[in-house]
Order: C-alpha cells, then sequence, then structure tokens
C-alpha cells in the first residue's frame, strides 16, 4: 500500500503527531511520527494491551513517571576507548538506572494490574552496579565528591584552608582601608574570580596590592590586597590540580561504564519504547479511545464511533459530535453510501479508514469495546480530488490509475474506501466503467466503502448480495443534513432542495428538473420520498417505545400499590380478630363480676375455672393451623432484640404449599395456587393474587 498517500487522504499524520506531543523525548517523537500500520498480530497485539493498560493507569492505579533523558550520545561516547563523558552524561545515566530500577518493581507488585507492561520490561534486570560506581564518586547534589581519591581530598583540605587565610586576610585589609575612608560605597566586589576591593581611582596609589582594572567611567579602581596575591595564585594552581584529579576520576569511572554499555543499550531503548506507550496511552485517554474486540476474519464492526480530529476539534468548541454505527464482514463486504453533498458521507469514509489504520499502528480508537476490528494486508484509498500538475494527469486519469493499483492488488484482506466513485468523467460512460471496478472488487471478496451519486451503483449494491446500501439522512422539511447514517437503502442528493436551501432562483430549478429525464427524477424523487417517510415513522417509533415504557412503569406502580394495600388491608383485618377475641373474653370477665355480690366467691371462682378448662380444651382439640397467622404490626424492640428476616429468590418455580414472603415485605404466606405468571398466597384468612417474581422464599431470623 502507499501508505504516504494513505496517511494524508485519512490524516493520519496529524494524529500521529498529536500523539509525539506527548512524549518526553525526541526518539519517542520521531518513533510515534514513523508509525504505519503493521500486520504482524502478535506484536500488534501486544502493544494494544500495554497501551490499554496504561490507559487504565489513568483512573486506577497510577504508574510511576519515567521521564529521564536519553543517553544515546552517552553511550556512542562510551564506545570510543579513552573517552570521558561530562557529568551532566553520567548523572544522565545515573537517573535512567534508578527510574527503570523504580518502574520494574512497581510492576512486579502490581503483575495482576499490569501484566503485560511488565511483561514488556522482562527482558531488563533491575540492577545497582552502575548506580554504585556512580554514587561512589558523586554526592546528591551531582558533585564529584572529595572521598572520590585520596588526592582530591588532599587538594580540597589545602585548598579549604587557603580560603580562610584568605578571608580572614581580605576581612583585615577591608577594615583597615574602611577606617581610612578609601573605599567605595560597594567595598568590595569580584574580578575574574578573585575577590578585590572598590577604590576611588585618587586613592589607589595609597592602597598596597594589584590592580586588576578600573570600571567604565575609570572612577573606580579593583585592587587586590597584597596580602592575598600569593596566596590567591597558590589556591589557582590547586584548582587546576583539582581539575585534572576530577577528569583523571572520571576517566576511571568511564573505563567502568564502558563495560556496561550492552546494558546501557537496553535502557536507552527500554526508555524511549516506554515514552511512546504512556503517549499513545495519553492521546486515548483525551479522545475517550477503546481496544475493541479483535477478530481473525476479515471484519469492520465499528459502534458508536468517532472520527477523533472531528471529535476533539468539536469538543474544543463545546460542539457534540454524532457517532456512526458500520458492520461490514463476509456476508456484507460492500458499503455504498450515498446522499447530499456536505451531509456526511466522506467524513463516515474517512473514520472507517483512520481508526483501521490507527488499529493497526497500535493505537486505541474511539469506539465502543465491544466493536469488532481485524487486520487487513492492504488498505488503499482514493480520497479527494489528485489532480497532478506535474504529472499532467487530470483527475479522471489519476483515479484510473489509482484503481489499476486497486485491482492489482485487492484481495479478501483488503480494505478498500473509495469517495465520490466514478466521478471525473462523463456520468453515463464513467459510471459503466465505475459499475465494472465495483463487481470486479466484489469478486475478490475484498472490504470495503463506496460515497456516489450514481444510479446505477446503488441499484448494484441492491442487486448483489454481499453488497449494502446505505444513506446520510437529510431532513427535507429544514434542508439541513442530519448527519445520521441509515444502513439497509441509497439516499437521494437533493440535489435541487440543496439549490433551493441556497438561494438559486426557483424558476432556473423548475427548468432544470424539466431537462433531467424522467426516470431519473422520479427515481430521486422516490428516495426522497422514502427518507422522509422514513424520518417519520422513526419518529413514531421512538415515541411509541416512549410510551410504552411508561405504561410499563405505571403498570409496574400499580401492581405494587395494590399489593401495598392489600397488605394494609390484612393487617387491619387481623388486628380487628384480635381485637374480637378480647372483646370477648372481656364480656365473659365482666359477667362474671356482675356476678358476684360479696358472698358467692366460690361459685364465681368455679364458673372462672370452668371457662379456663373449657378454653384450654379447645386449643388443645383444634387441629394446628396450616395457614400462619399474619405477624402484628411490629412495635419498637431493643438493638439486642432486633429480628431480621432476610428473603431469598427460590432456586426452583414454587409449588403449592411453599412458603414464601413479597418483595419489601415481612409476611409469611402459603402458596395456595399458580396459574403462569400469577400466584394465589394466603395471608392468614385472605386470599390474594401475586407476581411470581415478587415472591421470595423467607429465611431463618438472625439476631442483627
Amino acid at each position: 500500500m502507499n501508505l504516504n498517500k494513505v496517511e494524508d487522504d485519512l490524516e493520519f499524520k496529524k494524529v500521529k503527531s498529536m500523539a509525539a506531543e506527548y512524549c518526553h523525548t525526541e526518539s519517542g517523537m520521531q518513533y510515534c511520527m514513523q508509525l504505519s500500520p503493521s500486520t504482524n498480530e502478535e506484536v500488534l497485539l501486544f502493544d494494544l494491551h500495554c497501551v490499554k493498560e496504561y490507559t487504565e493507569s489513568f483512573k486506577n492505579l497510577s504508574i510511576p513517571g519515567f521521564q529521564a533523558e536519553e543517553i544515546q550520545l552517552e553511550i556512542a561516547r562510551l564506545k570510543i576507548p579513552g573517552s570521558v563523558l561530562e557529568a551532566e552524561g553520567i548523572l544522565n545515566i545515573l537517573s535512567l538506572n534508578k527510574g527503570i530500577n523504580y518502574l520494574i518493581q512497581f510492576l512486579v507488585k502490581q503483575e495482576e494490574i499490569y501484566p503485560h507492561l511488565l511483561k514488556r520490561l522482562n527482558h531488563i534486570e533491575p540492577t545497582k552496579t552502575v548506580i554504585d560506581l556512580i554514587e561512589g564518586i558523586f554526592d546528591s547534589h551531582g558533585e564529584v565528591k572529595s572521598s572520590a581519591s585520596p588526592t582530591l581530598s588532599s587538594i580540597r583540605r589545602k585548598m579549604g584552608g587557603l580560603r580562610k587565610e584568605i578571608e580572614r586576610n581580605f576581612l583585615a585589609e577591608l577594615a583597615k582601608y574602611r577606617n581610612a575612608g578609601m573605599l567605595d560605597d560597594t567595598k568590595e566586589s569580584y574580578i575574574n574570580g578573585r575577590r578585590v576591593l572598590t577604590v576611588p581611582s585618587e586613592f589607589k596609589r595609597r592602597v598596597k596590592g594589584t590592580l586588576f582594572g578600573t570600571s567604565n567611567s575609570g572612577k573606580l579602581s579593583y585592587i587586590e590586597p597584597a596580602s592575598n596575591v600569593a596566596l590567591n595564585n597558590e589556591l589557582a594552581y590547586l584548582q587546576q590540580e583539582e581539575r585534572d584529579e576530577i577528569y583523571r576520576i572520571l576517566k576511571a569511572l568511564c573505563d567502568d561504564l564502558r563495560e556496561h554499555v550492552e546494558q546501557l543499550e537496553l535502557w536507552q531503548v527500554a526508555l524511549v519504547d516506554w515514552d511512546t506507550i504512556q503517549a499513545r496511552a495519553k492521546l486515548a485517554n483525551q479522545m475517550n479511545a477503546t481496544f475493541p474486540t479483535y477478530h481473525k476474519e476479515p471484519t469492520v464492526e465499528l459502534i458508536d464511533a468517532y472520527h477523533p480530529l472531528l471529535m476533539l476539534e468539536n469538543k474544543a468548541s463545546y460542539t457534540p459530535t454524532l457517532p456512526q454505527s458500520i458492520h461490514l464482514d463476509g456476508d456484507k463486504r460492500i458499503l455504498v453510501i450515498s446522499g447530499p453533498n456536505a451531509g456526511g458521507k466522506s467524513i463516515t469514509l474517512k473514520t472507517i479508514g483512520l481508526l483501521q489504520i490507527m488499529f493497526q499502528s497500535g493505537m486505541l480508537i474511539p469506539a465502543q469495546p465491544h466493536s469488532k476490528v481485524s487486520l487487513f494486508n492492504h488498505i488503499l484509498t482514493d480520497i479527494g480530488d489528485n489532480q497532478s500538475i506535474e504529472n499532467k494527469l487530470s483527475t479522471y486519469s489519476y483515479r484510473l490509475q489509482n484503481m489499476k493499483h486497486f485491482l492489482d492488488v485487492a484481495d479478501y484482506r483488503t480494505l478498500f474506501l473509495i469517495d465520490e466513485f466514478g466521478t471525473g468523467s462523463d456520468p453515463e460512460l464513467g459510471g459503466a466503467l465505475a459499475e465494472v471496478f465495483f463487481e470486479e472488487l466484489y469478486h475478490r471478496d475484498s472490504i470495503g466503502v463506496i460515497t456516489t451519486h450514481y444510479a446505477n451503483i446503488k441499484i448494484l449494491a441492491d442487486r448483489l448480495p454481499h453488497a449494502i446500501n446505505a444513506s446520510m439522512l437529510f431532513n427535507k422539511e429544514t434542508l439541513e443534513p442530519l448527519f445520521k447514517l441509515s444502513i439497509g437503502q441509497p439516499g437521494s442528493s437533493f440535489t435541487f432542495e440543496v439549490a433551493e436551501k441556497n438561494n438559486i432562483p426557483k424558476h432556473l430549478i423548475e427548468d432544470a428538473k424539466q431537462r433531467v429525464e424522467s426516470g431519473k427524477l422520479k427515481l430521486d424523487e422516490s428516495i426522497a420520498s422514502l427518507h422522509e417517510e422514513k424520518n417519520k415513522l422513526s419518529a413514531q417509533i421512538h415515541d411509541l417505545a416512549g410510551q410504552q415504557r411508561k405504561i410499563a412503569e405505571q403498570g409496574s406502580d400499580f401492581d405494587f400499590r395494590r399489593e401495598e394495600y392489600e397488605f394494609k388491608l390484612l393487617r387491619l383485618q387481623q388486628t380487628q380478630q384480635e381485637h374480637n377475641d378480647y372483646i370477648n373474653y372481656g364480656k365473659r370477665l365482666k359477667e362474671l363480676l356482675d356476678s358476684y355480690n360479696g358472698k358467692n366467691i366460690k361459685k364465681v371462682i368455679a364458673e372462672f375455672v370452668k371457662q379456663l378448662k373449657i378454653e384450654f380444651t379447645k386449643r388443645q382439640t383444634a387441629p394446628k393451623p396450616q395457614k400462619p397467622k399474619l405477624a402484628p404490626i411490629e412495635k419498637q424492640k431493643s438493638k439486642l432484640d432486633l429480628l431480621v428476616n432476610q428473603p431469598v429468590k427460590p432456586t426452583k418455580p414454587l409449588e403449592k404449599g411453599d412458603k414464601v414472603v413479597i418483595d419489601q415485605g415481612e409476611e409469611v404466606g402459603i402458596v395456595d395456587e399458580i396459574k403462569g405468571k400469577k400466584a394465589f398466597v394466603i395471608f392468614g384468612s385472605l386470599r390474594t393474587q401475586v407476581d411470581v417474581k415478587r415472591l421470595n422464599l423467607p429465611q431463618k431470623k438472625k439476631k442483627r
């Protein structure tokens, strides 16, 4: 495939540039700009899993930042025998070694969350050998330690003593000449690293020392006190010795590092590789991209897919972007999209191509994760006006050459995308040739998307069993495109409607209509009418679905309230029955009280005992109740005595005689009869009808 052309047609270079902007290394940026579609399934899917895991880290457990400097120049110098690195380069190696050790340790601990990212660094063993070498020489501030060598330690001790002596001498001279009034207000300064007195030029001959220079105006002279001249010269010699010793130490260190060059090369590669993974992950996070389902057979099933550049552009301007859903596979291989200009045909086609090339380049795509994507050996595009002045090719000649390339390489693992198929020549002749090309690509079992205004291509797509028409919807009343793809029927170009919208005089439009062949005009009008009817039908279906949901919700609410009222009635009936028993017992007790006259106590007691025996006998001889009474209305209980009845859903169909409770209820009832989805349950003395779905099995009571 001509990658440059495909990338230009689909604007993939813009996407790569966006990913490159997230890179921290120059090599990472170059790598991102060189991303291209791969057909290596194993490597590609591994890359995508890594990008997915890194993307998920933004919402879960964050991965430590790994932003060390590249060390490719240091590696190149170390390969030269006897070369010595600058301190900055050595410290870059130290930082990279520490960073990669920390990253590997983190991934080992989080292997369950980031298995692919850990595997990506499995070839690198964490090591402190290089760290120990460098930290043995440099301190935490990046300076060579005095302990790096006995010679350096001795030199710095001498330098320290000299500096103290120089400081004492200077302060003494400063106080002396200040008291004598021979110093300027600034009193002192530094010239070439040496501390000097600032003396008005008229006093310079009265100050003992070495003249280091004068101010631009000549009014001030800078003099080093005589007592420090020899000391500063000696200090300068020691500083040179220090530099020579540091160079010798760094040379020895570089000789040691040279033995670890292969290790350093692994770190450099890992740094750039990790940089590109995190960059692609950050881009995916920006566009809410996902890892679609991989399908081995040629398939393009995009669900709620967005063109990433359009989506990000609209997002910046707070403009909504409409997603598209497309399904192409071995059964429906070619999609022919028609409809008015500026209705979204081209952007839909480009969305399919751009997401495919992104996926095959190791990038996540802005579509639902249950979308299906496979690998194609060839991605072919014919988009836009590619007229070539240099090659003296017209648009049509260029498109013919492009089509020849299509026919040379197209097979069942080819995805082709053709915008404005057949244009650039005489409509009838060009349409006939386009029809032939269409059939040839169809017989190659290629998968593709075509946008066209040609009626014969729409008719051919309808006739071929593995092709399908689609259209971009258009509101005929407002003359505005809806930017929605409708699968299953061709679309009208709305030529005259669009012309009317653009204020073309009506008499010209009517004149044009009369010049069009009646068959073509009727076909276009029929398609337009069909679109309008479909839009109305879709709106009616949407309204009907809303009404059905509302009715279902109201019905469910009615059933719930009805059952709630039935329970309240059951409770009232139970309470009334209990109150009736209390009234009867009270009446009998009152009769006994009324019969007592103060003398017949034995007779009254005998009658009371008789009544007790009668009640006791009734309870002993009465059959045990098969249907439990409703529990009394719950009274306030202490926390220790509070009991909880936890119902569970039945694991098998309910049968007559099963004990049940209703959702959000506590009363236990007995199933008396089941009819379809309804059950008749007896609670106490009341028999009620309940949905089977609302019945649960009561569990044993447990203390809370």
